[in-house]
């Protein structure tokens, strides 16, 4: 049998959420899947509410505050950063963020952990966008929900893309973004 330590448990809720929804993270189904006994869960967590916790906060961490942390650490200028986030998103699995809205679809703490995610993300390409083409913090703020909303939803609209066609639909977003934030017409919407 194997011994699987709590970032692995962690790791097959990610998988499990993102292959069958919510309901992949019942004990019985995890179990089934790591091909381990219920002792091994109980070693790491309290019971099934503690471990959905747990799930939320890895998420969290590992596909928000990560991405950011890397994102600032590897990239110097605005302009790097936000190439550099297309990057480093275009390589999470999609799945596991549909996987995360299908279950804050029907349980509150899930909703709680989204909604923090999303407005960290926002919060974050705003900033970017506010360095990087001098727009006020409304402005930048309603381009990030539109980036934002292309991260989410291109994954929807074309679920077999890979990492480079991605990439590729990113940065011809982008250079549309570029070419709207820098257009000094006062007339523009």
């Amino acid at each position: 049998m194997t011994k699987l330590t709590r970032d692995t448990w962690l790791d097959i809720g990610l998988k499990a959420l993102a292959e069958t929804g919510p309901d992949g993270l019942k004990l019985a189904a995890l179990c089934r899947r790591a091909r381990v006994t219920r002792g091994s869960f109980y070693h790491y967590f309290k019971d099934q509410a503690a471990f959905g916790q747990a799930v939320l906060a890895h998420w969290s961490q590992s596909c928000t505050r990560d991405v950011i942390d890397e994102v600032e650490r590897t990239a110097e200028t605005a302009r790097e950063r936000r190439l550099m986030l297309s990057r480093v998103t275009a390589r999470l699995d999609a799945r596991v963020e549909r996987g995360i809205r299908r279950w804050a679809a029907v349980d509150e703490a899930a909703r709680a952990a989204l909604e923090s995610a999303d407005a960290l993300r926002i919060q974050y390409v705003a900033q970017l966008n506010e360095r990087e083409f001098g727009l006020d913090e409304g402005a930048a703020r309603d381009l990030a929900r539109i980036e934002y909303a292309l991260y989410l939803g291109f994954p929807q609209a074309d679920p077999g893309a890979d990492e480079a066609e991605t990439l590729r639909v990113s940065g011809l977003f982008d250079r549309m973004m570029r070419a709207w934030a820098l257009n000094p017409d006062p007339e523009r919407p």
